[in-house]
C-alpha cells in the first residue's frame, strides 16, 4: 500500500482549501497512492488564529461529508 501525506496551508476561504486538497488527492493518486491523509484542520484555519465565538458547532459537518 502506498500512502500519501498532504500538508497544506489553510487560507481563509474553505472552498479554496478543499480545491487544493482535491488537487493533491488527484496528484497523489496519479503517483500510485492508495490512501491520502491530511493533517488535522487541513481545510480550516488554525483556531487560535480566529477569535472564539459562542457557537463552536458552526464548524461541524455532516457525515458523510461532501
Amino acid at each position: 500500500m502506498k500512502i500519501a501525506l498532504v500538508q497544506q496551508h489553510a487560507a481563509s476561504e474553505k472552498a479554496d482549501n478543499i480545491r487544493r486538497g482535491l488537487a493533491a488527492v488527484d496528484e497523489a493518486a496519479a503517483q500510485g497512492a492508495n490512501l491520502v491523509v491530511f493533517a488535522e484542520l487541513a481545510f480550516e484555519r488554525f483556531y487560535p488564529q480566529n477569535p472564539a465565538d459562542a457557537d463552536p458547532l458552526r464548524f461541524a459537518e455532516p457525515v458523510p461529508d461532501p
